[in-house]
């Protein structure tokens, strides 16, 4: 199966760019003896020693093994988007986009495998007939929309198709890109340039690995905050509720993974995280922590013998057993797992103090939320700390966290300091020299973000040096990508007006962009992407009503990119019209954002964006485009 990326014939206005998603095309072969025949609705498989198999019974087996794979699809967030001639193309990330698009695409290709093994073995035992397999996956950028077959336009899905026809029967080659985007969940080895062997992927776990050597740097009340929740958990022997909030990639896990550390053996630390998507994952993450707790099973027995010399022990593992087992999720009554729950962490945390990690909370299922928030409404008689890690989509979906819990902490982690990032900066450069400019350029687009940072790092040492602009990295993009479809259609026409407008921007200039219709609910959209912390008000010195600023420069970048370039190329000249009409803009400086656009806006361009005029003019300088073209 491969990850593609593919394209449609919709409008500029309703088409969106989306970078990254998954397409999964699979060739599927049916072979019989010495002769082979690509699987389609009209092909015949043939039995070397007997007659055709009967047009019937193939096409019966054709529709099976489709109907098998567009569930494996659809479990993961893909959908299957051609299932004619010989191959078979699954899409991720074109519906909506997620940031782990490559990732479930690599998962659902080993169990698309996996389930048409089962099937050859079917149908070689009723027809004789055999089928092979061949997988592809390959990720890249796409233009999203409109009724094509698959949905997209863009070279991924290409890419796929030539890794499935280099593949052997059975074998799922992954492209640099889609490796690079799961590799830390993902076991692959090298199967030549640009390519990868998939060998299996892990359960749970992140695309993106956390990186525990660099240094963790302007933490230290966060810190503090956190020891003080323990020490008072260990000296009131009570239960304590710590919630993390931040945005993706500020280092909220790499927090909590620190003060564990220092901590020592004084503490047992169990972690459970919660999963964006699956089959019975409501109590995942206690799966996990009872898992970690009873050396990887969590059967009764093994359950029980956790709670040894408990009267109700056996009644415990029995809840929790039954509620974490396979298919068994729902079928008991949630108060008696919340209860099971409670008997088994404050055992635990009994002999020695117990720190309950949940990861990725603004994942968890309303019940599972509801569970912890009931562990936290009576004090318990053992020293228990619960720390939940979120982004700030929790409080979004669960106003009120905590709301009923007397020992609750709250850590809402900001970006770092100038100092602090510095000092990050400095660790993850190591021994390679950044020059002063290109290191203002990496404080200055990374904003405080760590990751952001150690990515744009990254992204720099494969420059080798190179004074450019830090490119947008395929990690970051993911990110920001998932964020921003999150959107609905009101705030998000008003993001990609803005970006073209510079990463500061007017009412006004927005407002010119935006369609007739559109204008009314500006104040209201500009309010939701303020409350969403994409945008803020500013810059300073300016009127609050009327100027606003990103509230990151790589968000501005990823809005830009999300435009397709026909409609990016038309609002350019918009508001160079504007400006000329409106702001008496001189005539050089509208061709410095014309010949901007005309440089960004060419086919097969990389979109970069110039946040400033004076970048538009080192663009203007090598590109002049005549008023009125689009790209």
């Amino acid at each position: 199966m491969a990850s593609a990326v593919g394209a449609s014939s919709m409008s500029p206005e309703r088409a969106r760019f989306s970078a990254f998603p998954g397409v999964i095309s699979s060739r599927v072969m049916i072979s019989s003896g010495s002769g082979r025949l690509w699987s389609s609705a009209t092909a015949r498989a043939t039995s070397s020693s007997g007659p055709a198999m009967d047009p019937e019974t193939h096409e019966a087996v054709n529709e099976h093994s489709v109907s098998g794979l567009t569930a494996v699809l659809e479990r993961y967030g893909g959908k299957l988007a051609i299932s004619a001639g010989e191959r078979l193309v699954g899409v991720f990330g074109v519906a909506s986009v997620h940031e782990d698009d490559a990732l479930r695409a690599a998962r659902a290709s080993l169990e698309a495998r996996s389930a048409l093994a089962t099937e050859a073995g079917i149908l070689l035992r009723r027809h004789g007939v055999s089928l092979a397999c061949r997988f592809g996956l390959a990720t890249g950028e796409a233009l999203v929309g409109g009724p094509g077959p698959l949905g997209f336009a863009g070279d991924a899905g290409t890419q796929a198709v030539m890794l499935a026809e280099a593949a052997e029967p059975g074998q799922i080659l992954i492209g640099r890109q889609a490796h690079g985007l799961a590799a830390a969940a993902i076991e692959a080895e090298s199967a030549g340039p640009n390519r990868f062997l998939l060998r299996s992927a892990h359960a749970g776990a992140r695309p993106l690995a956390l990186r525990l050597d660099a240094p963790l740097v302007g933490r230290d009340e966060e810190m503090h905050q956190l020891e003080a929740a323990y020490a008072r958990a260990t000296r009131e022997r009570v239960t304590m509720l710590v919630t993390v909030i931040g945005e993706a990639g500020l280092g909220k896990t790499r927090l909590v993974h620190e003060v564990a550390g220092r901590l020592g053996r004084e503490v047992n630390v169990l972690t459970g995280r919660c999963l964006p998507y699956g089959e019975g994952i409501t109590f995942w993450p206690l799966r996990d922590v009872v898992r970690q707790a009873c050396a990887g099973h969590d059967s009764p027995d093994t359950i029980k013998a956790l709670l040894e010399g408990e009267a109700d022990a056996a009644d415990v593992a029995k809840r929790l057993s039954s509620a974490l087992g396979p298919g068994n999720q729902g079928r008991s009554d949630a108060a008696e797992i919340f209860w099971a729950a409670r008997r088994l962490l404050e055992t635990l945390a009994r002999s020695r103090p117990l720190l309950v990690v949940f990861e990725d909370l603004h994942w968890a299922e309303p019940t599972f939320l509801d569970l912890v928030e009931s562990l936290t409404v009576q004090p318990g008689r053992s020293p228990l700390v619960l720390v939940c890690i979120a982004r700030p989509e929790l409080l979004e979906q669960r106003p009120a966290w905590a709301a009923g819990a007397a020992r609750a902490v709250f850590i809402d982690l900001a970006p770092l300091a100038e100092g602090p990032a510095t000092a990050l900066l400095d660790a993850l450069a190591g021994d390679q020299r950044i020059s002063p400019s290109t290191r203002t350029r990496l404080l200055q687009t990374a904003a405080g973000n760590p990751l952001y940072l150690e990515q744009l790092a990254v992204s720099l040492s494969e420059q080798a040096g190179s004074e450019a602009w830090p490119v947008l990295p395929p990690t970051i993009e993911a990110l920001l990508a998932a964020r921003l479809q999150r959107l609905g259609p009101g705030p998000s026409s008003v993001l990609a007006r803005a970006a073209i407008v510079g990463k500061d921007f007017g009412v006004q200039a927005v407002r010119e962009l935006l369609p007739a219709e559109a204008r009314g609910p500006l104040s209201r959209n500009l309010q939701t992407l303020v409350a969403k912390g994409l945008v803020q008000h500013g810059p300073p010195g300016r009127s609050p009503a009327e100027q606003y600023s990103f509230h990151h420069i790589l968000i501005q970048q990823a809005a830009y990119r999300a435009i397709p370039k026909s409609l990016r190329a038309e609002l350019h000249h918009r508001l160079a019209d504007w400006l000329e009409y409106v702001a008496w803009t001189p005539a050089t400086q509208r061709a410095e954002i014309l010949g901007y656009s005309a440089r960004d806006c060419r086919p097969g361009s990389s979109p970069t964006v110039a946040t400033t005029p004076r970048q538009r003019n080192s663009h203007a300088r090598r590109w002049r485009w005549p008023r009125r073209r689009t790209c």
